[in-house]
């Protein structure tokens, strides 16, 4: 199902008018799917997602087409739009639109944002030429291998041409009571995936980073500075 907010919407009714702190709130919350807790226990360390869903329909409430859109179905619009994919497309591109400019040559094609298409975002006419961005928002590496391989690497080797320029996001939202073995568990993830990625050959890349809902350190923004950099870079 594609998304019933346009790009554009979102980023003149909503991401204009809001702050860091409240857009990087947002996407911390975009990256949880408490779906997939809905057969099996609830881990402990998971954030409270009644809080998190009150607090981003707040902010989402700014834009009054928006706001009708929660009105006539709120829990169908928060699965459709916010637990998917797209909050967290639409955020970081509007971010990357909002500091390139200032920066670096680049468009976003905005065409290929609000589908469930990979890869997740294009940035055209970089000095890198087309830059593909995938996302994976997760809070456990469980799985995430064969999600990268099936998702990721399949294409990539499918359509070799169109993926010289890959960039693959892997985010994992901070949790309340984190606990050493969940650490240990993503950073050796990162190891894998990176290995991965360097066996498609080209220039293909792992950024492996974690989103605290507060503070200013490991954020949305200091997400798009180190995306930023790559294209500068690389």
């Amino acid at each position: 199902m594609d998304a019933k907010i346009a790009y554009t919407t979102f980023k003149k009714e909503i991401f204009n008018k809001i702050r860091e702190r409240q857009k990087n709130k947002l996407f911390y919350w975009s990256l949880f799917d408490p779906s997939t807790w809905e057969e099996i226990d609830r881990p402990d360390f998971l954030p409270k997602f009644t809080v998190g869903k009150k607090e981003v329909l707040s902010i989402l409430k700014i834009s009054p087409p928006i706001k009708k859109l929660i009105k006539v179905d709120k829990d169908g619009f928060f699965k459709n739009f916010v637990e998917s994919e797209f909050l967290t497309n639409y955020l970081l591109s509007a971010q990357i639109e909002q500091k390139m400019k200032k920066r670096l040559r680049g468009k976003i094609a905005i065409s290929n944002l609000g589908k469930r298409v990979f890869p997740d975002i294009i940035i055209k006419k970089t000095r890198l030429g087309r830059v593909n961005i995938e996302i994976k928002g997760l809070v456990s590496a469980k799985n995430l291998l064969h999600r990268v391989e099936d998702e990721v690497i399949i294409k990539i080797r499918k359509y070799k041409r169109w993926y010289d320029n890959l960039l693959l996001i892997i985010l994992f939202p901070s949790c309340p009571n984190d606990n050493p073995d969940r650490v240990h568990e993503l950073i050796a993830g990162y190891y894998i995936y990176e290995k991965l990625m360097y066996q498609t050959n080209t220039n293909r890349n792992v950024l492996c980073a974690c989103i605290h809902n507060i503070g200013n350190k490991y954020t949305l923004n200091k997400l798009v500075e180190r995306i930023l950099n790559y294209i500068k870079n690389n």
